[in-house]
């Protein structure tokens, strides 16, 4: 437990459950509002789940600074289910719900870019998956150090790390451009010719 006279109030999973799913909706509700708000909006099941899956990753980044400052973000549930004692944030039990964690949110995220990339607003398109991209860095991060979180992650401060979100950026125009053009643009159907005998078998294309 931290030190000092903090005062933990733990969680359950269904307080974390609806503090998640109400962060997730303003975010994205805010999102779609401030980038292109004449636009229409899918509301599908998978609408909020990028920010959900965001949101999961935010809280592991922050955990070497909260913990001691008396905010634990884990359910009370899996405390108990795992033995996990908050003050030892490298022990077999919470490296193993870091893992579910991260397994989790990158589910969360991938459902999430499905909805993005639906989108037909390409501010939009690009804001979200610049924004799913910064946290599935934190994952990968995460999974390369054995599911052991750090005080901090400076080299996603790196010129190749900026790189990869400048090469994101212009796939995801490129593609949206063409998507347009295509829609706006489409190619003629082939015209498709009966032989003599009239089956399928003796169709040809002109």
């Amino acid at each position: 437990m931290p030190s000092g006279n903090k005062i933990l109030r733990l969680v359950t999973r269904r307080e974390m459950s609806v503090y998640t799913a109400w962060l997730a909706t303003a975010v994205m509700d805010g999102i779609q509002y401030f980038i292109g708000n004449e636009y229409p909006y899918p509301k599908t099941m998978d609408r909020n789940l990028a920010v959900a899956g965001a949101h999961l990753v935010h809280m592991l980044r922050d955990t070497r600074e909260d913990v001691p400052a008396g905010y634990v973000k884990i359910p009370i549930e899996d405390i108990e289910a795992r033995g996990i004692l908050t003050g030892n944030l490298d022990s077999e039990g919470y490296r193993s719900w870091v893992k579910e964690q991260v397994d989790r949110a990158k589910v969360y995220l991938q459902a999430g870019k499905g909805y993005i990339n639906r989108l037909d607003v390409l501010r939009c398109k690009l804001a979200g998956a610049l924004y799913c991209a910064r946290f599935e860095w934190f994952l990968d991060a995460i999974q390369r150090d054995g599911y052991l979180l750090r005080n901090s992650y400076p080299e996603r401060q790196n010129p190749a790390t900026w790189w990869r979100m400048i090469r994101l950026g212009i796939a995801i125009t490129i593609k949206h451009c063409a998507g347009k053009l295509q829609r706006n643009f489409p190619l003629p159907a082939p015209r498709v010719a009966m032989g003599r005998e009239g089956n399928i078998s003796s169709f040809r294309f002109k």
